[in-house]
């Protein structure tokens, strides 16, 4: 939604045969089609029984919801001024004046997610002290939706990861983005050779 506006919507399993020539939905759709997705997630129950914040949870949902329809209330997609010559400006924003409704729904979504017991981490005096030990915390109140690296246990996430991709094979790489030898042979020398 972010980078191509309205995307085709697929709500049913794909056969093989069938056709896949299947036309962008408009804006609008695409993003009412995420926001029932969300809905449905937390009205199944299973997202408020999940602890684990490296999991969804009814928190990461909500807080989902409310950067998608934040995003979509904001004046990129209400204000058609730049959209002036484009065919289909409906695929790539809002043709109807919705943006105070989706606003209104943004901060709901956003204030659902402060009533379950997230909270910035205070537990310095020092501002720049609490910042430094967020990161360091392996949890907090403040973390909603996260991603744990464990050097020791998955050395491949950990920060050596560039390293490891983009290195040479004679220091550990696995020099993915390296030029192999028949490559570098496929083409001439400065001299001609």
């Amino acid at each position: 939604m972010t980078q191509y506006g309205g995307v085709p919507l697929i709500d049913k399993v794909m056969n093989v045969g069938d056709s896949y020539e299947i036309p962008r939905n408009t804006f609008e759709e695409t993003v009412n089609f995420i926001v029932a997705d969300l809905d449905a997630a937390v009205a199944n129950g299973r997202l408020s029984a999940q602890t684990d914040k490296t999991r969804a949870t009814e928190g990461a949902d909500y807080a989902l919801k409310s950067r998608v329809l934040l995003y979509a209330a904001s004046d990129l997609h209400h204000n058609t001024t730049w959209q002036n010559g484009y065919a289909h400006p409906e695929l790539v924003g809002y043709t109807t004046d919705n943006q105070k409704d989706l606003y209104k729904a943004a901060k709901a979504a956003a204030e659902k997610v402060m009533t379950l017991g997230y909270e910035l981490y205070d537990v310095n005096s020092n501002k720049a002290t609490n910042f430094q030990q967020l990161f360091l915390q392996m949890s907090s109140k403040e973390q909603i939706f996260i991603t744990q690296y464990d050097k020791v246990n998955t050395p491949y996430w950990a920060t050596d990861w560039l390293a490891w991709v983009c290195g040479t094979p004679s220091y550990g790489g696995w020099g993915l983005n390296q030029v192999t030898a028949n490559l570098a042979d496929a083409f001439e020398n400065a001299d001609g050779n």
